[in-house]
């Protein structure tokens, strides 16, 4: 059986709409012709970063999250402000809440935290040899403790999963170790063939 895209009919009604989040209702056509409802839910689009220091520290945060009502141990994170870029509010937001600046920044892609019902992406990336410029500058709301970890220490905590269990977290967890696998496969391969190479000298 081929999948197709259900259609969208009309506009969303907004059915709520408050501290920039929006309920919405969205119709459906389904292609075998049924009409389907779905409530979805509308935010901006925010930015999630893996900050990795100079010497291969992980910068992470731990703060308190009215949702989950406990102290979570998270990455840095922020909405994208008006027109911002993923890697414009992925800057801005390393500054703010770690006060850490990177020389690089890898784009890993977008991740959809719900992708039945929500309306927004959450684009993530790997922010390679950070090192401290500043002060954090928290929001009135925030109060964030940076905690700097080794790569095995966070992945310790990610498995614990007590305070680590934000979705977008793990996925960019995930995406990061990927990343670095097949970085150091390519590099070994590098390797393999100049070894080849040197062999035939």
């Amino acid at each position: 059986m081929r999948l197709k895209l259900w259609k969208k009919v009309g506009e969303p009604i907004v059915l709520a709409a408050k501290f920039g989040r929006k309920l919405l209702l969205q119709k459906f056509l389904t292609p075998t012709g049924e009409k389907k409802e779905f409530s979805q839910f509308w935010m901006k689009d925010s930015s999630f970063v893996f900050p990795i220091t100079k010497d291969g520290k992980v910068v992470t945060v731990r703060q308190y999250k009215q949702g989950r009502h406990a102290i979570t141990h998270e990455l840095p994170a922020g909405i994208c402000d008006g027109r911002e870029s993923g890697e414009v509010a992925a800057r801005r937001e390393l500054l703010e809440e770690t006060g850490y600046e990177a020389e690089r920044m890898l784009y890993l892609g977008p991740t959809w935290p719900d992708s039945r019902c929500g309306v927004f992406v959450r684009h993530t990336y790997l922010a390679l040899g950070c090192e401290k410029t500043a002060e954090p500058k928290n929001d009135p709301e925030e109060e964030i403790e940076v905690v700097i970890l080794g790569l095995e220490e966070w992945l310790d905590l990610v498995l614990k999963g007590d305070e680590v269990a934000e979705l977008t977290t793990l996925g960019i967890t995930l995406k990061v170790l990927v990343y670095l696998s097949q970085s150091r496969l390519e590099t070994i391969s590098n390797m393999a063939l100049c070894g080849l190479e040197n062999l035939r000298k």
